[in-house]
């Protein structure tokens, strides 16, 4: 799926989202069934944008080179489902708040690098060029 595409998806699913809160709101609070309907669908959508601005954020490391720490690494940046007595195949693993802030924060240093990189390149050519000019001139 392109990004554009990915992008598309995500905004019509927050559009959803927004449409399901408007919904439960106009429910009658003693309308239980309906509001449990409603409140299932917006956990869904919800869990479906998590997952969607995860996947970005893990394609954005991914460009820059930056790998996220394994469960092993860092456990406190990562939920699962595990319940007694299940086998640990089952068990799914995915990256808590905690977890989405260090990524985010490893993505601004990698990008603070690479800009202090470019920005030192570009100042020694410029200095270069000016002292190049200036001894042609002289």
């Amino acid at each position: 799926m392109s990004i554009l595409a990915f992008l598309h998806n995500g905004r019509s699913q927050k559009k959803e989202q927004t449409s399901t809160l408007v919904l439960l709101a106009s429910v009658p609070r003693d309308d239980h069934d309906r509001r449990s309907e409603l409140q299932r669908d917006l956990r869904s959508k919800t869990h479906a944008i998590d997952q969607m601005e995860w996947q970005l954020l893990k394609e954005k490391a991914k460009r820059l080179g930056v790998e996220f720490p394994s469960i092993r690494e860092r456990p406190s940046w990562w939920d699962n489902d595990f319940e007694e007595g299940m086998p640990e195949y089952a068990v799914s693993y995915w990256p808590n708040e905690a977890g989405k802030f260090g990524l985010r924060k490893m993505i601004k240093e990698e990008q603070r690098k690479n800009f202090e990189w470019w920005f030192t390149k570009i100042i020694l050519l410029l200095s270069f060029i000016i002292a190049f000019v200036s001894v042609i001139r002289k």
